[in-house]
């Protein structure tokens, strides 16, 4: 499910629309692509974030899915990725 290149919404919000919710960090001492981001979308304190999204698919279906993301201070968000589709609970 490769990574989804999208996102220039502030915390809080998700890929195409959708609200991330229950979001946190992931990392501890620092990002292993921290020198990637730095180059590709300027210096910052990288965090790899997740949580959890309603995505809509190219098919147009809204599925549950745990989202995971790169995060910095005065850059947004980038690279979203949908890890795995979590079941709905009704």
């Amino acid at each position: 499910m490769g990574w989804l290149h999208a996102c220039n919404a502030p915390r809080g919000q998700g890929y195409r629309n959708s609200v991330v919710q229950g979001s946190r960090g992931v990392a501890g001492r620092g990002v292993r692509e921290g020198w990637r981001l730095a180059t590709a979308y300027g210096p910052g304190r990288w965090r790899k974030m997740k949580g959890i999204a309603r995505v809509r698919l190219a098919g147009g279906n809204l599925r549950l899915a745990e989202v995971h993301w790169y995060e910095a201070h005065g850059i947004g968000c980038r690279e979203f990725k949908i890890k795995r589709f979590v079941e709905d609970a009704g």
